[in-house]
């Protein structure tokens, strides 16, 4: 497992969760698996860790500009050089530097190579930009050499359009954990009927509080939907540069009441047992954990209308969607889940867990990406087999 980022990430983020979520199960399944990060200020500083059958490697680079760059693409493919009689495959999990030195050394190791796109870190200064820069252009080349994930349409759209064959990507969803967020689990039902405030509607946020997440548009939707007066509440689960601009905003609206700021959580799952509707309002992503841990929690959505958003979120079954940026829209889909009141939002949760437990349980995704490490893709579908440029909502593979 190749990551292009800290290990275990202290902000806990979306493929740094993913390789967390996918070696534990595969250990579980007896399958040993090593995790190859670079070592940052910022991460823990131990070049090597082993927890029970999930080994961590943290190569060590100088922090130069360039230099660094260039020692920490050698060193990892000396390592992979150095132990391509134990490796049985690659799976690198963001489309970055370290993914493309992975491809380079693998046309001498001539392993199962799987490089995961995560979202927005390829479609913005990545391989997937649409003004990609010289440097971009051939790390785009060197990966058409590779198998592709890609977690949501849009991506796999977007690979075809810059020049991918069909045959070469896979779309696989991230993965999530049903039973740890099982709503009938016995302490999560007496959870649930302890911790929910008495409110008419409760809407839960989880993620960072930075502009991309489109949180001015959430705030100013809310106030449009719901006046001062009403019995709803906003909950807020996250921290970032926009924490005091948005508290302020709040607060000249009056809205402390409703709109509460919660910090960052490691209870994330007691906190989706403890509200009816799960919110996301971002102008770009891959696929949420978020959302789906959301939606395992039993939790109908609303979220924007891009990528894996639009694959998980089914209009008016799992959820509802809007445009991203669109304050008006966004208003109309929260006074509609006001309206259907909590019989109703929680049949659409049942449906949403329903969706999940079908196209992104752990087994599901993690059995797909096991056929790819041990050399059988072939019998998976790729977009070779598919209609060009389309997904069928009811499969993920």
């Amino acid at each position: 497992m190749v990551l292009d980022s800290v290990y275990p990430s202290p902000g806990g983020g979306g493929a740094e969760s993913q390789v967390g979520t996918l070696t534990g199960w595969l250990a579980e399944q007896g399958v040993p698996s090593t995790i190859v990060v670079p070592m940052v200020p910022w991460g823990p500083q131990v070049a090597h860790e082993q927890q029970g059958l999930v080994e961590i490697i943290r190569l060590r680079y100088p922090r130069l500009p360039l230099l660094g760059g260039l020692v920490l693409q050698a060193r990892l493919m000396m390592l992979l050089r150095r132990r391509r009689r134990e490796i049985k495959a690659i799976h690198c999990h963001i489309a970055q530097n370290m993914a493309v030195a992975s491809a380079i050394i693998n046309q001498r190791l001539r392993k199962p190579l799987l490089v995961k796109l995560t979202g927005m870190t390829e479609l913005h200064g990545g391989i997937l930009d649409p003004n990609p820069s010289l440097s971009m252009r051939i790390k785009r080349t060197i990966l058409k050499r590779t198998m592709i994930q890609a977690i949501s349409h849009t991506l796999g759209n977007r690979l075809l359009d810059v020049g991918f064959s069909p045959a070469q990507v896979y779309r696989i969803p991230n993965a999530v954990d049903l039973d740890r967020f099982d709503p009938q689990q016995p302490h999560m039902q007496a959870l649930r009927a302890q911790c929910r405030p008495d409110c008419d509607l409760v809407v839960l946020y989880v993620g960072r509080l930075e502009a991309v997440k489109g949180l001015d548009v959430l705030m100013d939707a809310w106030m449009a939907a719901f006046t001062p007066e009403q019995n709803v509440r906003l909950l807020l689960v996250g921290s970032g540069s926009l924490e005091e601009t948005l508290k302020q905003k709040v607060s000249a609206n009056g809205r402390e009441e409703q709109i509460r700021f919660l910090g960052r959580s490691d209870n994330v799952a007691e906190q989706l047992a403890c509200v009816d509707l799960g919110v996301l309002t971002s102008y770009t992503e891959g696929l949420s954990n978020t959302l789906l841990e959301s939606m395992a929690s039993g939790l109908p959505m609303i979220g924007s209308r891009v990528s894996g958003n639009e694959d998980f979120i089914q209009p008016d079954v799992t959820g509802w969607l809007f445009p991203a940026g669109d304050r008006e829209a966004l208003a109309r889909c929260l006074r509609q889940a006001y309206r259907l009141g909590r019989p109703g939002l929680a049949e659409m949760g049942r449906a949403a867990r329903a969706f999940v437990q079908a196209n992104a349980s752990i087994p599901t995704v993690g059995n797909q990406l096991r056929t790819i490490y041990e050399g059988d893709a072939w019998t998976l579908t790729a977009l070779s087999e598919l209609e060009p440029h389309s997904f069928p909502h009811d499969s993920m593979h």
